[in-house]
């Protein structure tokens, strides 16, 4: 069997659905909220180590750090004109982002994910360095095209290239969803829609079907 990790896993949908497709899985976040968030290990990532893991491999990996200080909305109320952080927040969530990838080239995995609304991060001088040692690629994608009540443009960084998503639906400025809007709370806003999380396990799943780049290979 092969084993997935997923980082920061909030409600953990990610998790269950590489369960479903028979991986071994394992999941950790800072929080523990009975029927919210419930991982397997309780643990800050700068507390965490790849030591943590029960894997000696760690086929696929996804990892969702927290947005506050790379999402748009926050305007420029974390970095200056120039683009560099002006609040302890920034600073701190900037090693969070540092601690995350350097446990991702710690543990190896074959295939890893970092999703986040689309923002800063994608723009991040660092975080591209990164990627480009990775052989890595930015998709982006709107969640409504996945069920969710509002556009909410999002990146995903892989290593796997082949993965393809929906068409993208129009955001931005004057831009409609054309789903149904709920009163939801700020954890169920964070929540990525079952059937995203379905469709990336499935094509997953199915990777020995699909051509893909030598760079990805299940060991």
């Amino acid at each position: 069997m092969k084993n997935f990790v997923e980082l920061f896993c909030g409600y953990g949908i990610m998790t269950e659905s590489f369960r479903k497709r028979n991986y071994n899985v394992w999941k950790t976040d800072l929080r523990k909220r009975k029927g919210v968030c419930e991982p397997d290990l309780k643990k800050s990532i700068m507390q965490l180590s790849s030591s943590d893991i029960p894997f000696k491999k760690v086929h696929v990996l996804w990892a969702s750090p927290p947005c506050d200080i790379w999402s748009y909305a926050s305007g420029n109320f974390h970095w200056n004109k120039k683009g560099y952080p002006k609040t302890k927040k920034c600073l701190a969530h900037i090693e969070i982002l540092k601690k995350t990838l350097e446990l991702i080239d710690k543990i190896k995995p074959d295939i890893f994910f970092i999703e986040n609304p689309r923002g800063r991060l994608r723009n991040y001088p660092d975080f591209l360095e990164w990627l480009k040692r990775k052989n890595a690629v930015c998709k982006t994608l709107t969640l409504s095209s996945y069920g969710f009540q509002t556009t909410k443009p999002t990146n995903i960084f892989t290593n796997l290239k082949e993965i393809k998503f929906k068409r993208l639906d129009r955001f931005g400025r004057g831009a409609k969803c054309k789903n149904k809007l709920f009163n939801i709370s700020k954890c169920q806003a964070q929540k990525i829609p079952a059937p995203l999380s379905e469709e990336i396990a499935e094509f997953v799943k199915n990777l020995n079907s699909v051509p893909r780049s030598p760079k990805v290979r299940f060991s």
